[in-house]
């Protein structure tokens, strides 16, 4: 227990904090306060996203309101410090900040996400229950089941309960001899068919019942072994019942005329199976609590000490019994933990306000954020490089190829928002240059032709050192690639940046390295202009083939490269001096490589 002795020693330790620490509430509740508010820019266009684009996490405001109310209500106002010490909070504390730290550079709201509830968290587990006498850390977990699931795994997770719910459905038919067509999850009778759209086929039910499962865990006190079968059994009863759900609309239909798709009908059937599924969960709690009940010590007397200590565990563990669980007095908070509070409450406070312009920017513009906003495309043209270079001659136009095109595309394509693209003939194959623009950081082309059907060879990617007119190293990267087909195809690619700056490029493309690079090339255009490049242009020679290049013919491909990537940094840098470039199309940082 907290004495008035240790208080008085927490307020004559503060050390060079000063006079800040000298108040408990202040040194710990506002610091907190001002870490989840310096993450409200991105907070409000995450929840705005979630409100609009995933209906399925639309019971959040309860989610937020419960924990509120929670903490408001289990606070232990008899006590005169209602912190303790937590390494486990301080560890929540510091990932909150450095989550934070993420939302700023990458302008990823659901990194802010995260850095609340982490917040959140940490100020649950070092804050005391008035009610338990342990902490508040179960007061956070319905807040986490608003946590969309990172790269959009909420939907897969959806398509996969329709479909399962739809065979299930489809399986009950069968047995009740009613014929029809499951094709996918779409159900087809002789007079009608029943699609199991996401927006109603009541799936999204199992996010609400996994919500309502938490709260009841909460509420109840339910110890974390029971409460994680219960949260389980909520899967369960979410497929059965949407199975449900689904079978009795084909069965109202057929046997009673009820027309269950229409809006209003739809909906009271979603509610009522929602209520009998939260039923469920509820009678498993009690089949639960009957399985794991407390065992009674005192008819234990007369047994062995490992009998009684196996019985004291499962009684703690297992059953919950607020008797058997131990109270370990608190201690006062560390020097170190009451510094890290202050120290990332300011950094917090910084990156908020560094995020205000971003975020509203954002919920704006469609929740993206302009990945170019230094340089622009440039438009080339077919003059920009010689007609003739070496032995090799700019194919004749005819319908099928044309010796020079320029391409633009969206601007999340892997290859670029513009390609400018000549087409050579070397005799014995054709040599297609290209630049293409702009793109954030190092642009790997490896992958790009990869996912269009090429594979890398034996030897694979090669890292080839090479110079520019002026001396300065211009590394290329070399690509021999096959096909199942048989086809061939040389690659050569390299990069430079607005000011004609060659790039360097990784000499190796492994998972560490290239995760890295895709890090970086996520950040927002402002943190990467000034940590590394703000954009990059990539120039390539493209030679497809049905049989396998000579040496020579590589030697001859590699010098009139080297020689022609020259010529269209020299035309960018002219073109892009006098500012003629097209304006930029916003890109999301959620498809930047």
């Amino acid at each position: 227990m907290t004495t008035a002795t240790d208080i008085r020693q927490h307020r004559t330790t503060t050390g060079i904090i000063g006079n800040w620490l000298q108040s408990p509430i202040k040194s710990f509740a506002i610091p907190y306060a001002i870490c989840i508010l310096a993450q409200s820019p991105f907070l409000v266009l995450y929840f705005t996203q979630l409100f609009r684009l995933r209906p399925h996490y639309q019971f959040f405001p309860f989610a937020i309101l419960f924990t509120a109310v929670g903490i408001y209500f289990r606070w232990p106002r008899t006590q005169p410090f209602p912190f303790r010490n937590s390494r486990f909070s301080d560890a929540l504390f510091i990932a909150g900040c450095f989550f934070g730290l993420c939302a700023a550079a990458f302008s990823y709201a659901w990194f802010s996400a995260l850095s609340c509830y982490l917040f959140v968290t940490s100020f649950c587990a070092r804050t005391k229950d008035g009610e338990t006498g342990r902490s508040m850390l179960p007061l956070a977990v319905p807040l986490w089941v608003t946590l969309a699931l990172p790269n959009n795994w909420d939907f897969w997770l959806i398509t996969k309960l329709q479909v399962f719910s739809a065979q299930a459905a489809s399986h009950v038919l069968d047995l009740l001899g009613l014929h029809h067509h499951l094709a996918g999850t779409i159900l087809t009778f002789p007079e009608r068919s029943y699609g199991v759209e996401e927006a109603c086929s009541g799936v999204q039910s199992f996010f609400t019942l996994l919500f309502f499962t938490s709260v009841f865990i909460v509420i109840t006190h339910r110890p974390w072994f029971r409460a994680l079968l219960l949260m389980i059994s909520a899967l369960f009863w979410a497929l059965l019942m949407n199975s449900v759900r689904i079978l009795l609309i084909p069965l109202a239909s057929n046997t009673l005329g009820w027309d269950l798709v229409q809006p209003f009908n739809h909906a009271a059937l979603g509610y009522f199976v929602l209520i009998v599924a939260g039923l469920l969960v509820l009678s498993t709690d009690q089949f639960l609590t009957f399985v794991f009940g407390p065992v009674e010590t005192t008819t234990l007397d007369n047994t062995s000490d490992s009998v009684t200590s196996v019985a004291k565990f499962w009684n703690r563990f297992a059953a919950g019994d607020p008797e058997a669980v131990i109270k370990v007095k608190s201690k006062m908070p560390s020097k170190f933990a009451r510094k890290v509070l202050i120290v990332g409450a300011s950094f917090m406070l910084l990156l908020g306000l560094l995020s205000l312009g971003t975020a509203y920017q954002m919920l704006r513009g469609g929740y993206i954020v302009k990945f170019f906003q230094g340089s622009n495309p440039v438009a080339l043209d077919k003059n920009d490089l010689p007609e003739t270079i070496g032995d090799w001659r700019w194919v004749q136009d005819s319908d099928s190829v044309s010796a020079y095109q320029s391409t633009t595309r969206e601007a999340a394509s892997d290859f670029g928002m513009r390609s400018d693209q000549w087409i050579y003939d070397g005799g014995k194959y054709n040599v297609m240059v290209a630049m293409d623009q702009p793109f954030p950081g190092w642009h790997e082309l490896t992958q790009c032709y990869e996912n269009s059907g090429w594979v890398p060879i034996a030897s694979g990617r090669q890292y080839k050192e090479a110079k520019d007119k002026a001396g300065n190293d211009w590394p290329y990267i070399q690509v021999d690639f096959t096909k199942p087909t048989g086809e061939k195809a040389y690659l050569l690619f390299s990069l430079f940046d607005a000011s004609g700056e060659p790039f360097e490029a990784p000499a190796d493309w492994g998972a560490v390295n290239s995760f890295l690079i895709r890090v970086r090339n996520r950040l927002s255009p402002q943190v990467r202009k000034r940590l590394f490049n703000a954009e990059s242009y990539q120039v390539q020679a493209f030679v497809p083939m049905a049989r396998t290049l000579t040496d020579d013919e590589r030697k001859a491909i590699t010098e009139n490269y080297l020689e022609l990537r020259e010529k269209v940094r020299e035309a960018f840098l002219k073109r892009h001096s006098v500012g003629e470039s097209p304006q930029p199309t916003p890109v999301s940082n959620a498809d930047a490589k």
